[in-house]
Formats: C-alpha cells, structure tokens, sequence
C-alpha cells in the first residue's frame, strides 16, 4: 500500500511538476476546457485546414499538459462519435531551436509512423480491390497529386521508409523506377502534404500541436523564414482535415501581437483563432486544488474526509494563496517572478506533502506546517 493511501487517502502524489502523457486529469479551468472543447468540435465538424494560437499566462502554466490531455485517443474518439465523424490523429511536437524544416518534417513522420502510413495506403487499394503496382499508382495519384509520390508509396513498407527519410540509395531508386529521392525542401513539403492527405482515409481530421512556440523569436532570419513559408505552403498544400495548434507561453512583458509578428504576414492572415489563457485567481486555486485532490482520492475516501484534506481546511489552503501571492510580489521586486500557474502551485504543494508525509506527528497540513515549510533552508524561494 503506498504511503500516500494510507495516511491521505490519495493513490498518489496529485501534485506532479512535469507534464505526463499518461495522465488522464484535467483539473479545472472550466472555462477554458469548454473553450478547447468547442475548438476540437469545430474542426471534427469543418474540415477546412486551419491554423489556432493559444497563448499561455506564464511557464508551468499547463500547456504541454493541455497538448497531451486533448490528444488522449479515448477522448479523441469521443468527441469524433459526439458528430459523426472517424477518429482523428493528434500529433505532439516541440519547435526546433534550428534546421528547422528538416526537424519538423522528420518529427511529423516519426509521430506519425511507417505502419500509419502503410495500413492508410493498404484502406485506399483495398477499397477498390486494386492489386497491380500500375493500377496502384493511377490509383494513388490523383490523391498526392505526384506520380513520382505515388510510385513511392506503392512499394513495400521498408523502401517507402527508406524514400521518406532520405536515405534510399541511387540504385534502390532506380529499381523502383524513380529518377530522385527527396532531396530539396519542396520534395520535402509534397512529401508530407501526400502523407496528410493519404491520413484522410483513415483519419477525420489531423492536429499537430507545436509545443513551445515563443522559440520562433529565437531563430535565425533564415529558419524563420523558411519555417513561414513552410507552413504556410503546407495549410495551402492540405486544404482540408488539417489543423495546427501553436502553444506559446508569454515571458513577462511580451504582447500577443508581438509574438504573432513573427509568423509573418501570410500566416497571421491564416488564422482561425488565439486563444489567451491567464494564471489562475483565488477561486480557480481552489478549485484546481480540490479537483486534483478529488480525483486521486482512493474509493470510499469521501465518507472518511472532507474536499480539502489533506490540508486541514479551506482557510488553510487560502492561507497557501496569500503566502504565493506574497512571495510573487516579493521576486517582482528583485526582477523574479513565481506566478500562479499550475506547476508553481504543484511544486509548492508537492513539497508540503512530503513533508507531511515523512513526519508521522502530522496529520493533516495546517498553517504552522506551511511555514515550517517555507522557513526550511531547501525550500525554494
């Protein structure tokens, strides 16, 4: 039995720092759930290909957290049956710091994968009963609207590897009757708008997240640019079932507008959407607090306790907010800060947990631990 379900009633440490794909917790932020939510609707119910910009108050403010939560295949699948439509695929990447085109079109395809790929290819034939490699590529043609692509994604599983990751050789090449690989950053754009679109045949909708944004103003003038007229190229290559999510995290003093600039003019003129998410106020703390609690409690611990524990009670948890609140307000003034975001608040009460957990006097967190806890030398200020 964990430590945790024996003297919290919790299954185990609610409060975790660093966001996990295998977490299946939402904690509050009704509001902005419900502004996802209708998000991910629209585009399950529009196919047109659009281009979403969700700006984030601070780090730690939930936004890988919220990439993965909305990727979840169950909740994917849900939502799709909610309107008719077949599950889509999400995919998660991080923008790259360089060789930017090269690093998203590789990231896409091993997100992706070969047998995605393949199983797509295989629907498409077998939905016509075709099975000659030239039927195959009159067939396939008319989807990625390259006879060279569709000569490529007729063949077997390892070459078609090979191709797409620019590692077949002059004579593999010649064998399957194909002057040249991929080589330039166009090959590298059909390539991938005929995989998004072969997607489609199994696929309602693709949403690819890209995870950590602001990272636009770090590039060179050159990656920039190339990465503006990549995705824009790619939205135009793949108009329909294509949806691309940009997550930002807003460093202090930065605007929106700022941040939107550097995608260029072409692409700002694309967007769908931005969506603006604020740190949290007194009453989302509580309610993200309870609901984490809420959610890991162990079967039959609401009889035996009330919402708050382990914290002792509300005034308790209010008292937490105002000595956050206090210490933000103080790393202000040293040019610091530690918002209210998710993950100052986790590892705030993460650390308090422990600490009540490792002394066998506690029994519950009140106000004497919290200072404690904050007065201890390794706590982090």
């Amino acid at each position: 039995m964990s430590h945790y379900r024996q003297k919290f009633f919790l299954k185990d440490n609610p409060f975790g720092i660093v966001p996990d794909p295998e977490v299946k917790v939402w904690a509050d932020r009704a509001r902005l759930k419900a502004q996802l939510e209708a998000l991910i609707s629209n585009m399950l119910m529009s196919p047109p290909s659009r281009l979403v910009a969700c700006f984030w108050g601070d780090w730690g403010a939930g936004k890988t957290h919220m990439a993965y939560y909305f990727s979840r295949p169950e909740l994917l699948k849900a939502y799709s049956s909610k309107v008719g439509v077949s599950e889509p695929l999400s995919l998660h990447l991080i923008m790259p710091l360089r060789d930017v085109i090269d690093s998203i079109y590789v990231g896409v395809l091993d997100r992706i994968g070969l047998k995605r790929i393949r199983n797509a290819v295989d629907k498409i034939l077998e939905r016509h009963g075709i099975t000659s490699a030239e039927d195959q590529i009159r067939r396939l043609e008319p989807i990625v609207r390259d006879k060279m692509l569709a000569t490529a994604f007729s063949t077997s599983e390892s070459f078609l590897q090979s191709y797409l990751y620019q590692t077949a050789t002059s004579k593999e090449l010649k064998e399957h009757r194909l002057a040249r690989g991929i080589t330039w950053t166009g090959d590298k754009l059909r390539a991938l708008s005929a995989v998004l679109k072969l997607l489609s045949a199994v696929y309602s909708r693709i949403i690819l997240w890209i995870d950590d944004s602001e990272r636009l103003e770090q590039l060179s003038g050159r990656d920039l640019a190339e990465f503006q007229t990549f995705i824009r190229d790619l939205l135009d290559h793949v108009p329909k079932n294509l949806n691309i999510i940009l997550l930002y995290t807003m460093t202090p003093g930065r605007k929106v507008e700022d941040m939107l600039s550097y995608l260029g003019e072409a692409l700002q003129s694309r967007m769908y959407r931005t969506i603006q998410v604020e740190v949290l106020s007194k009453e989302d703390f509580f309610e993200f607090v309870t609901d984490l609690l809420r959610q890991y409690r162990t079967s039959g611990a609401e009889k035996k306790v009330d919402a708050y524990f382990p914290f002792k009670d509300r005034p308790t948890l209010e008292y937490i907010y105002d000595k956050m609140k206090q210490r933000d307000v103080m790393l202000k003034k040293r040019r610091r800060s530690l918002p209210l975001v998710p993950r100052q608040i986790n590892n705030f009460l993460s650390g308090l947990l422990e600490m009540a957990l490792e002394d066998a006097k506690v029994k519950s967190i009140d106000k004497q631990l919290v200072d404690r806890y904050m007065s201890e030398p390794s706590y982090v200020f």
